[in-house]
């Protein structure tokens, strides 16, 4: 009597359960979410429900859901529903909403027949079972700002199309891109919950990739490859490919196979971290080099492969260690920018030198020259006294140290090094007064050792610097008596 009971108890709680899952069907053209009369129990049914949709229950827009064209479906604030199906859906009908979200507890298929103005966010919510989702590889709005979020642990979400969206959270549950592209602006993973994230052979599209927490998280990348345009934060997972385009920063202790730096592109690794790689490619040109440094310069980033090598061309490199078993060079058209080892780069003599150079503001104990750079990546400034001619020029692979005229490093006799640096100007002091000069100014690359300097139509100047009774007006109010007056740039007499 007892089983007896407990089966007839068993029958009557999955007969309740059950009969609370059912089919709406969307009719009668454009209408709220949540107006019944537009849910019918069948398609194209005059039966309707008495409810909106719950969790429970599966949805669908067919080919008996809209008599009249560009018809709309409005989302109104607390939607929900297990799967939303537009399938068959005739007369380019539009889903809409005002900022207001839904749930969804299964599947999602809108084909690109169905035009979208959805400004509201997707939450996905599923803690047990496969879904489906599909958009035609087309945003929800445009402008495309909306967020579609996996939060349901335990449920598993598969794309059948490319997925162009705002941003996409995982929180909770597996996302399998199943080899489809995406194109969003922003990746986010936070939280600790059981959360799966499998790649294939997806090609990612994202301005800031932004893993926030790897506690929980699975990630298997497979054959993926992920552009990313601002910031990666890695969070010391494994990864395929990366491909930097634009100016990126990369954060943590990452492991990648390649690492693809585009022409042009800017990698800003942040400072005390290891990216360990199997590989590093540029894409740059002699015209569009790329650019390794830190987020902060001065500090040490580091790249580690563990054998072999890695070969770069067109690289200006800066504040970056080659470390772990394996030769790192970057033998063409490369620029050591400084604070760099275990790397072996040829650096290419510049091909253009500086010109224009002119004085800005003439002292009695300094002045101030400025010239127009060329296709080096610094300037090396030479001053001597005028009346005997220059004869030594800068040697390659030699390391000069600037100071004020009569303090710097000396090449050949009474050529003082005044300046060494990647600006465009610089001011020049411990000179005397009333006394001619005679400037140079070269373009090179390198550093120390790797420094390679352009010695032919170097760019001259020549000045004379003011007496020392000359009087300096600055911006104050001056009477102007008898005599000689000069402004503070030395180059009017008054």
């Amino acid at each position: 009597m007892i089983n007896r009971f407990l089966l007839s108890s068993l029958v009557v709680l999955i007969s309740v359960f059950t009969s609370h899952a059912a089919n709406y069907f969307w009719v009668g053209n454009s209408g709220n979410w949540t107006d019944v009369s537009h849910w019918a129990t069948t398609s194209g049914g005059s039966t309707k429900h008495t409810v909106p949709p719950t969790s429970l229950d599966d949805v669908f827009f067919d080919a008996n859901s809209f008599s009249l064209a560009s018809q709309t479906v409005t989302v109104t604030s607390g939607a929900v529903c297990r799967s939303m199906n537009w399938t068959g859906a005739t007369n380019t009908p539009k889903i809409s909403s005002f900022f207001n979200d839904i749930d969804i507890y299964g599947s999602l298929i809108i084909p690109a027949t169905v035009n979208r103005d959805f400004l509201g966010n997707v939450h996905f919510k599923a803690t047990s079972g496969a879904h489906t989702i599909d958009l035609a590889n087309l945003p929800l709005s445009t402008p495309n700002n909306e967020i579609i979020s996996f939060e349901g642990v335990g449920g598993t979400w598969t794309l059948s199309s490319g997925l162009t969206i705002y941003r996409v959270d995982l929180k909770g549950g597996t996302l399998n891109t199943n080899n489809q592209p995406l194109t969003i602006s922003l990746f986010s993973s936070s939280g600790t919950n059981a959360r799966a994230l499998t790649l294939g052979s997806s090609v990612i599209t994202c301005a800031t990739w932004d893993v926030q927490s790897a506690t929980g998280l699975t990630m298997t990348p497979s054959a993926s490859a992920i552009t990313t345009t601002f910031r990666f934060n890695g969070k010391g997972l494994t990864y395929n490919n990366l491909v930097i385009s634009g100016t990126v920063e990369l954060y943590d202790n990452n492991i990648f196979n390649t690492i693809t730096l585009q022409a042009g592109a800017i990698l800003k690794l942040k400072e005390g971290t290891t990216q360990t790689i199997s590989g590093l490619v540029s894409n740059g040109s002699a015209g569009n080099p790329v650019t390794i440094k830190t987020v902060t310069d001065g500090v040490i980033a580091t790249f580690s492969k563990a054998s072999g090598s890695v070969s770069i061309n067109n690289a200006r490199i800066q504040d970056n260690t080659a470390t772990g078993g394996a030769t790192f060079s970057a033998p063409v058209g490369s620029v050591d920018l400084g604070n760099v080892t275990g790397w072996n780069i040829t650096v290419v003599e510049p091909t253009t030198q500086v010109t224009s150079a002119q004085f800005t503001k003439v002292l009695p104990t300094s002045v101030e020259l400025r010239w127009t750079i060329g296709n080096g990546s610094k300037r090396l400034v030479v001053v001597r006294q005028a009346g005997t001619t220059f004869v030594d020029d800068p040697v390659d692979g030699t390391t000069y140290t600037a100071g004020a005229f009569g303090a710097g490093s000396t090449i050949g006799t009474g050529n003082y090094v005044v300046y060494s640096g990647n600006a465009d100007r610089t001011l020049i002091t411990g000179l005397t007064a009333n006394t001619a000069y005679f400037f140079k100014v070269y373009e090179f690359s390198g550093t120390g050792a790797t420094s390679n300097f352009l010695i032919t139509s170097e760019a001259t100047a020549t000045t004379t610097t003011l007496p020392s009774t000359a009087v300096i007006m600055s911006n104050s109010p001056v009477t102007v008596c008898t005599g000689k007056y000069y402004d503070t740039g030395g180059n009017g007499v008054y």
